[in-house]
C-alpha cells in the first residue's frame, strides 16, 4: 500500500485522491481504509524527503526570478515569464494565478476572460502557434463558461469536463436523505467509477450501481 500511495505522491495527486485510490486499489471499505490525516502525514514526508517539495516560499520565488526568460536558452532549459511586472522590473510572482482567483472569490467574467488571454497570448509568443483545446474543466457557472468561449471557442473543438469535487457535492447533497449505510455505497461506487481503468471498467461498475 505504502509503494502504491509513492506512486500517486510522484504523480501529483493530492491526498484526498490517493486516499480515494487506496480504496478501489485494495478493495477497501470506511472502516478499513486509513485516516486521512495518516496519508497526509506519510504523503508530505515522503514530498518533503524525496521529491523536494516544501512550503519554502522565498526560495521557490528566488529560483522563479532567476529563471527569467530572455530569449538565449537551450531547449532543454526550463524559464518562467509573465506579462506583468512590479515597478522594480521583476516579475510579479502570483499575480493573475488561475489559483489565486478562487482564494480570493474573484469569479467574475472579465477577470476570466483576462487570465485565458494572457494564457493564450503567452502560448502564441513563446511556442509559435496558437493553442488548441481539447479538454477543458469548467465548473457550472456562467462566467467561467461565458469567458472560456470567448477566448477559445473560436479556434477550437473541446470537450467540457465537470469539476471531481462539484460532482461528489452533488452526489453527497442528493444522498443525504439516505441511511449512513446507504450514502457509504452510493458514495464507494462514484468513486469505484471514478477511478475505473477503463470505458468497459466504468459501464460494469454503472450497471452493478444503478442494480442496487
Amino acid at each position: 500500500m505504502k509503494t502504491f500511495t509513492r506512486e500517486l505522491a510522484i504523480q501529483g495527486l493530492n491526498t484526498s485522491r490517493i486516499r480515494n485510490g487506496m480504496m478501489r486499489r485494495f478493495d477497501l471499505d470506511i472502516r478499513t481504509l486509513p485516516r486521512l490525516s495518516t496519508v497526509q502525514r506519510y504523503v508530505g514526508n515522503y514530498n518533503r524527503r524525496h521529491l523536494g517539495i516544501n512550503d519554502f516560499h522565498d526560495l521557490f520565488e528566488d529560483k522563479v526570478k532567476a529563471a527569467a526568460y530572455i530569449g538565449s536558452e537551450e531547449d532543454n532549459v526550463g524559464f518562467t515569464f509573465r506579462w506583468r511586472e512590479t515597478m522594480d522590473g521583476m516579475r510579479h510572482i502570483g499575480f493573475l494565478h488561475l489559483l489565486l482567483l478562487f482564494i480570493v472569490s474573484q469569479r467574475i467574467e472579465p477577470v476570466y476572460v483576462e487570465v485565458l488571454a494572457l494564457l493564450h497570448r503567452a502560448f502564441f509568443r513563446v511556442v509559435g502557434v496558437s493553442l488548441k483545446v481539447n479538454y477543458v474543466m469548467i465548473d457550472a457557472e456562467a462566467a467561467m463558461n461565458s469567458a472560456f468561449e470567448g477566448v477559445f471557442a473560436a479556434n477550437n473543438s473541446y470537450t467540457q469536463l465537470m469539476c471531481w469535487y462539484h460532482v461528489v457535492a452533488k452526489v453527497y447533497q442528493h444522498t443525504n436523505k439516505l441511511s449512513t449505510t446507504g450514502r457509504e455505497v452510493a458514495m464507494a461506487d462514484v468513486f469505484a467509477m471514478h477511478f475505473a481503468r477503463g470505458q468497459t471498467e466504468f459501464d460494469l461498475l454503472k450497471q452493478a450501481a444503478l442494480k442496487r
